[in-house]
C-alpha cells in the first residue's frame, strides 16, 4: 500500500514538474514573439515615416 501511495506521489511531482517546465518554455516563446512583434511594428512605423518624408521631398521637387 505504501508503495502505491509513494508511486502516486512521485508521479504527481514528476507531472507537476513537467507542466511547470513546459509553462516556462511557452512563456519564453511568448515573450520572444512579443519582442519580435514590437520590432516589426517599429519597422512599419519607420517605413511610414520615411514614406511621408519621401512624399514631402517629391512634392517639393515637383513644385506642388
Amino acid at each position: 500500500m505504501l508503495t502505491v501511495v509513494g508511486t502516486g506521489i512521485v508521479m504527481f511531482v514528476l507531472g507537476y514538474t513537467a507542466a511547470y517546465i513546459s509553462l516556462i518554455h511557452y512563456q519564453q516563446r511568448a515573450e520572444r514573439a512579443l519582442r519580435e512583434c514590437g520590432s516589426i511594428l517599429k519597422a512599419i512605423a519607420l517605413a511610414q515615416e520615411l514614406e511621408g518624408k519621401l512624399r514631402a521631398d517629391r512634392s517639393r521637387v515637383d513644385g506642388k
